[in-house]
């Protein structure tokens, strides 16, 4: 049906012989390369990128499809990156008859491309751009001072695993699960000072400091979590907590230093809805707003809200009906 291109840069590096840990192993560093030699998907639990997690992801839910990996065979081809190894390919999918194929492109972007993609997409109407959500569109197109349009994108993000079903949580437990990335230490102190006070336990992760089968461990365990992460343009971590069914109050954060744009509005989670659980936009407001969160916390149904808009199938769909 179409053809896969992807490479190991985004997440390639050399391992280490002597080292505690795996991460760091060559082991690793042979297990990736056995992977992408075979275009096979590994266990999550060997994952450590956000990169890697979307190819991984996008590898398990094309085994099933017509599907040839680095090798044009189909009109329809999906480039994952746009770096040097995009661009190699692009070059050679221009070749021969380009405008009769269809070409998808991202969404692992670097920053400094964007101009030449734009130039390649506002050139080329068979080329669209493939964003993780429609935050990052919208963003790409304000980038491209607006000479693209909505129909030069493609919304396509990386697939999220539901977990457990609603209902099957145990709300008795009055237990958090903080996930801390990049936000102030203050922001954070204030929200366990107050967990400590009403006598809520509560277990931090912290960004780069944690294994994600630990993550998602913990989150089957307690009744909500509390999200304090600077903006995504996907954020697979905090949907994958969804994805456990576990209730979020989401201190919202709307700018993004990277593009320094002042008048976009940016967030944490870009993919929400009053199913996931609550947000608010000031840390001032969290001991105000936590205590009716807590009290409303079993009409929330963050599973369903990933099932309907995340699953497997749903982005399995998305390729089909771009590629039909």
């Amino acid at each position: 049906m179409f053809n896969f291109f992807y490479n190991q840069d985004p997440w390639s590096k050399k391992g280490i012989i002597f080292t505690k840990q795996f991460k760091h192993s060559i082991l690793l560093t042979i297990l990736n390369n056995l992977a992408f030699k075979f275009s096979m998907p590994i266990s999550d639990k060997y994952i450590f990128s956000g990169p890697q997690k979307l190819t991984n992801s996008l590898l398990k839910i094309f085994r099933e499809e017509k599907v040839k990996y680095n090798e044009e065979h189909y009109k329809n081809s999906y480039i994952i990156s746009y770096g040097v190894f995009g661009k190699k390919v692009l070059k050679n999918l221009k070749k021969k008859d380009f405008t009769s194929k269809k070409v998808l492109i991202g969404p692992l972007i670097p920053k400094e491309n964007f101009n030449e993609l734009f130039e390649e997409a506002k050139k080329y109407k068979n080329i669209k751009i493939v964003c993780a959500s429609e935050l990052m569109k919208d963003l790409l197109i304000e980038l491209s001072n607006n000479k693209l349009e909505n129909n030069n994108f493609s919304i396509i993000p990386c697939p999220v695993k539901v977990r457990e079903k609603r209902g099957e949580r145990n709300f008795n437990n009055q237990k958090a699960l903080i996930y801390f990335k990049k936000r102030k230490n203050e922001e954070l102190i204030k929200i366990q000072d107050y967990l400590d006070q009403v006598d809520i336990q509560y277990k931090t992760f912290t960004y780069g400091d944690y294994k994600n089968q630990d993550l998602l461990k913990e989150a089957l365990k307690c009744s909500f979590g509390i999200i304090l992460d600077k903006s995504e343009s996907q954020g697979i971590a905090i949907q994958e907590l969804m994805g456990t069914n576990l209730p979020l109050f989401v201190i919202d954060y709307q700018k993004n230093e990277y593009f320094n744009l002042d008048n976009f509005i940016f967030s944490s989670v870009p993919y929400w809805s009053d199913k996931c659980g609550d947000k608010i936009y000031d840390i001032k407001d969290f001991e105000e707003k936590i205590d009716l969160f807590i009290k409303n916390i079993k009409s929330y149904s963050p599973g369903d809200f990933i099932e309907e808009n995340l699953s497997s199938e749903i982005i399995r769909k998305k390729f089909i009906q771009e590629f039909q």
